[in-house]
């Protein structure tokens, strides 16, 4: 009952970890035609804070968008 936060930081740092590490792997070696083209390094060292920023907010942004949807739904059918 007590250790319910182990689960939630195991699948917290799972998600967040397989969502930098694709990212990172997805883009390493890239030009991103942004700001006249960006050239990520091929080992993908310059977007692992960008890559787990990106986790995080996949991690978290869902479920925060689901809760303001289900208020507002729960307000119409009142």
């Amino acid at each position: 009952m007590g250790h319910w936060w182990v689960v939630y930081l195991t699948v917290l740092t799972f998600d967040i970890g397989t969502t930098a590490g694709g990212f990172a792997l997805q883009f390493a070696g890239k030009e991103l035609a942004i700001f006249g083209g960006v050239v990520i390094p091929a080992d993908g060292s310059g977007m692992w804070l960008v890559a787990t920023l990106a986790g995080v907010a996949a991690a978290f942004l869902p479920e925060s968008i689901g809760r303001v949807a289900l208020t507002a739904l729960a307000a119409i059918w009142k």
